[in-house]
């Protein structure tokens, strides 16, 4: 191994004693272009100067100021130093001479200029005696992913260290981050030990926050780049100036320039100036007239605005029967702009009579009967009076703005046909259209020309039915051959009954359809039943239907309940589920094919599009609402609601077209929980129970007229032609105009948390019953009959229902239900007349083989035996032989004295398999009971078959289910015979 000797003579005073590092001169080089020529700039992108430091020994390292250094470079004889523009002083070191410490420069540094610095230093004098030539270099940094460049080759950094193994020597180094200021100098790697540098960047960036007034959510642009909205804070911005630029709609943009310091943050507040006005419209003589602004309709007069970007629009006022006005008009800055338009009447007044019976039609309008009062439009009108099967009367005139005209139509003429009708058998009723007409043979000279329905009725004859055609000048002539029946409708269904038992399904058809001829509404079930299954007939969903309604239409008592059993009258579908939480005593508008719903105490307000099944948010209630009035007056919905207990008088309109709301005229009394309300013939109506007031509201005019005393409600409704009033559970017909009530039948259901809502046929009631599901209740208003919806799985109490034409929708916490009245559904599995019965053979089934009977009988007859009158439910060999179940019953009994009753009688109790065969033919049996007065089957029973251990069976005829009991229990009890 090779050794070298190193020994350090310094010339003059010792390093000990003395500096060995002075300047000997500095001086700016004019004529060197150097710095231009190898040019390096600085983070800001300045070309920096360059000082040239000759020096006679080697292993200096070079300090700069808070500007820093930029770049090193070793040279022939001396070393660049790169330093930015500004620089003031310098500093140099050297391991053995010492360090000349933050020399001032003398000349000032500027961009791109080179200056000249000549060192004075001691010698240096170096021996070196070591077998190693090479050492490492660590050069640690932050930030962690700043760049290290070693002589101007990129290094990389491993979590913010880079270390390097490299032969003696002096190097340059370069250490830059984006947002942070360049670090440069040199470092000598030695033998001794390794070199280490930890070099911290100082930054070069600030930050910025930003406030906009007088409105946040203001967009922020930081040098033409968009970065966000007001409040905003900014991420690191390069220190400097930039330029901010703040703006939003409805005010002018602001601008403004901010000089950012390295490591601190700028709070800038910038107020924008409004470029936004208002605009009020008013109109006379009569307000309530359409606002249209650029040909959008907005609202009516009085209007005001929300506000409006500062500039010129065009405004339309129109009003029906006026002229319209437009005016251009400029909204300015925090300015209300004022438009009093003064509307220029175009109409005429008139007054229409002709006969009470015929309709008024103007312009092919429907106007009313018999006489019509208004304003009709300047110009041609055609006025005309029709009735059916009458000679239409039409008269044409000419208005002029400002008429007073009446005119007078004369009465309809009938257009006759005429008929010559006759039967054998002579002496049958004639009726057309229900109206009797006389007996036949008869001619009818005059009979109102179209369809009409022809009845010949005579007693002990099937009804003669035509459908016919009466046309003008024709005779038309009828002969009708009457057959002869021999049964009551009741006796024709007991004997299609017994015919179906056993599985006779044409036979039975006959027997209907003869009871159907009658018009008897369970001969229409029965056929009902048949087409359903498709037993004796064609399955015929459609026809069954039909004829189910038909029996409805005939008020057959199975039909009318509608139990769900066989039919079911009206069906619920489930819907989208509401997209919010509804809440009892909210409000609802319905337009068209959508519904409006908001909730109690919240703002939201949902649209729901019945046709597509889809929710959608709208704009937020102009109040929270408490016990709302509300209802729809032709395209506008008008809302009035306490916000509280203590009530308010605000009153609103609803644009459902523009998603907007308008406060109207103040109600002059107050609205809380002791007030209700409805629409009526294009006016609203609103009770006030604490003050016994009854108000008018009509929305053409925007004013509340009080009409006298409440009528005594609690809640409101009505549909196109008819208002209704609940008082707790009494329900009225109300006329609002007049105030006079009639009583209706009371509504059946209960009234806590209460809802209701109308359609076009119903009105639909419904309250909670706490612990249980709501049940809702349909008044059918034209039969004025009230009927049980069938159940639906509703799970909150908390909810709102709407009419929407003839369906019901109810919005509740998980769902949104649909109810169509129109559908009848027929049920699966309803069992009756229309399910096959099969007969379990089983022991208990199977009847004696002897007998001392010899009469014959057939399912339905009467049997009677030991005092105890029954029915044949079942016969086998031609009638001979069968089974009879006995009319009566006895409840609550031990099965002891059951037996004993039984027997007595000379009957006896059923088996468990026959009691199991009697619950599968109940319906059945029940109908052919109900026409001979018998008790139905619908109790616990007591059967002959022992369970075990002192126990016997027993079945519920309600459910089907079987089970044991003890003999002294008390069940009830019927008797069963084999003949």
């Amino acid at each position: 191994m090779k050794f070298i000797l190193f020994m350090v003579l310094v010339m003059g005073i010792s390093l000990a004693e003395a500096q060995q590092i002075s300047v000997q001169s500095f001086r700016k080089l004019e004529n060197d272009l150097s710095a231009r020529t190898e040019k390096r700039v600085d983070q800001n992108g300045d070309i920096c100067a360059i000082v040239k430091v000759v020096a006679p020994e080697q292993g200096f390292y070079f300090d700069g100021d808070g500007n820093g250094i930029v770049a090193v470079e070793r040279k022939i004889g001396e070393y660049w130093v790169y330093v930015p523009y500004g620089s003031r002083y310098l500093t140099v070191k050297h391991d053995k001479l010492g360090v000349l410490r933050a020399y001032a420069y003398k000349e000032r540094i500027d961009k791109a200029c080179v200056y000249e610095m000549v060192l004075t230093t001691g010698k240096v004098i170096t021996t070196v005696e070591n077998a190693l030539t090479e050492q490492w270099l660590v050069i640690r940094v932050e930030p962690k992913e700043a760049m290290v460049y070693i002589d101007d080759v990129y290094e990389a950094a491993t979590e913010g260290v880079v270390q390097k193994y490299m032969k003696f020597g002096q190097y340059s180094y370069r250490i830059t981050a984006p947002l942070y200021r360049t670090e440069a100098g040199t470092v000598e790697v030695k033998a001794d030990q390794k070199a280490e540098l930890d070099i911290r960047l100082k930054p070069a960036f600030g930050y910025l926050t930003l406030t906009s007034q007088p409105e946040t959510g203001a967009r922020v642009w930081v040098d033409e780049e968009e970065v966000g909205l007001t409040p905003y804070k900014s991420g690191r911005l390069k220190e400097g100036k930039h330029r901010i630029r703040v703006a939003k709609n409805f005010f002018h943009p602001v601008e403004q320039e901010v000089n950012l310091t390295a490591g601190s943050t700028e709070d800038l507040s910038l107020t924008m100036p409004s470029a936004y006005g208002f605009l009020a419209v008013t109109s006379q003589p009569e307000t309530g007239a359409d606002v249209y602004i650029d040909g959008v309709k907005v609202g009516q007069t009085p209007y005001k605005s929300e506000r409006l970007k500062s500039g010129e629009y065009r405004v339309q006022v129109v009003c029906s029967m006026y002229q319209p006005v437009e005016q251009l008009v400029t909204v300015s800055d925090n300015q209300t702009a004022t438009v009093d338009a003064g509307l220029s009447a175009n109409f005429a007044s008139v007054t229409v009579t002709t006969d009470p019976e015929a309709e008024l039609w103007i312009n092919n309008e429907q106007k009313g009967k018999g006489k019509w009062s208004g304003r009709l439009s300047a110009g041609v009108c055609v006025v005309e009076a029709r009735r059916p099967s009458h000679r239409t009367v039409r008269k044409s005139l000419e208005l002029q703005a400002g008429d007073t005209k009446a005119i007078v139509l004369e009465a309809p003429q009938p257009i006759y046909g005429a008929l010559n009708v006759s039967s054998v058998p002579a002496g049958a009723e004639i009726r057309i259209d229900g109206k009797k007409w006389g007996n036949t043979p008869l001619v009818l000279p005059k009979v109102l020309i179209g369809e009409c329905r022809l009845e010949i009725l005579k007693e002990g004859y099937n009804s003669y039915v035509r459908n016919l055609r009466i046309t003008e000048g024709k005779l038309e002539e009828v002969k009708a051959e009457l057959e002869v029946f021999r049964f009551t409708a009741a006796e024709l269904n007991a004997k299609g009954d017994s015919a179906a038992l056993l599985g006779q399904y044409e036979e039975a058809a006959g027997f209907y359809k003869q009871a159907c001829e009658r018009g008897d509404g369970r001969g229409y079930y029965n056929m009902a039943v048949l087409y359903k299954d498709g037993r004796g007939v064609e399955k015929n969903s459609i026809q069954a239907v039909l004829f189910f309604k038909r029996a409805m239409e005939a008020g057959d008592e199975k039909a009318l309940q509608a139990n769900g059993k066989l039919f079911q009258k009206g069906k619920w579908r489930k819907r989208a589920a509401p997209p919010f939480s509804v809440r009892y005593g909210g409000i609802s508008f319905a337009f068209g094919q959508k519904i409006y719903v908001g909730g109690r105490y919240g703002t939201d307000f949902w649209e729901y599009d019945t046709e597509q099944d889809k929710w959608s948010k709208k704009g937020k209630l102009p109040q929270e609402i408490y016990a709302p009035v509300f209802f729809v007056i032709g395209d506008r919905g008008y809302m009035g609601a306490a916000s509280g207990y203590k009530g308010s008088r605000k009153f609103w309109e609803y644009n459902p077209q523009t998603d907007s709301w308008m406060a109207k005229r103040d109600f002059k009394g107050n609205i809380s929980y002791n007030t209700y309300g409805f629409a009526y013939q294009g006016k609203g109506y609103v009770g006030e129970r604490k003050k016994n007031k009854w108000w008018e509201y009509d929305p053409r005019t925007d004013q509340w007229t009080e009409k006298g005393a409440d009528p005594g409600g609690y809640h409101g409704f009505s549909n196109a032609e008819k208002a209704y009033i609940l008082a707790n559970k009494n329900l009225y017909e109300l006329d609002p105009v007049t105030m006079q009530k009639t009583a209706v039948p009371d509504y059946p259901g209960a009234t806590l948390h209460f809802v209701g809502c109308a359609t076009t046929q119903y009105l639909y009631f419904s309250g909670h019953i706490t612990g249980k599901n709501r049940s809702f209740y349909g008044f059918d208003i034209n039969h004025k009959q009230w009927q049980i919806l069938p159940e639906a799985d509703f799970k909150d109490f908390q909810c709102i229902c709407t009419g929407l034409g003839d369906k019901l929708y109810v919005f509740e916490g998980e769902s949104t239900w649909e109810y169509d009245p129109s559908e009848i559904l027929l049920l699966e599995n309803s069992g009756g007349n229309s399910s096959k019965t099969s007969i379990d053979r089983s022991q208990g089934n199977t009847p004696p083989t002897t007998t001392t009977e010899t009469k014959t009988y057939k399912i339905g007859d009467l049997y009677e035996r030991g005092g105890l009158k029954g029915m044949v439910y079942r016969v086998e060999k031609g009638g001979q032989h069968g089974w009879a179940i006995s009319f009566h019953q006895l409840a609550d009994i031990s099965w002891n004295e059951a037996k004993s009753w039984c027997e007595g009688k000379g009957w006896r109790l059923p088996t468990l398999e026959e009691i199991k065969f009697l619950y599968s033919i109940k319906k059945a049996i029940n109908t052919l009971f109900s026409y001979l007065e018998g008790t139905p089957l619908d109790k616990i029973y007591w059967t002959s078959t022992a369970y075990g251990g002192g126990l016997m069976y027993t079945c519920s005829f309600q459910t089907g289910i079987c089970n044991n009991g003890s003999k002294d229990n008390k069940r009830a009890v019927f008797a069963v015979y084999k003949f």
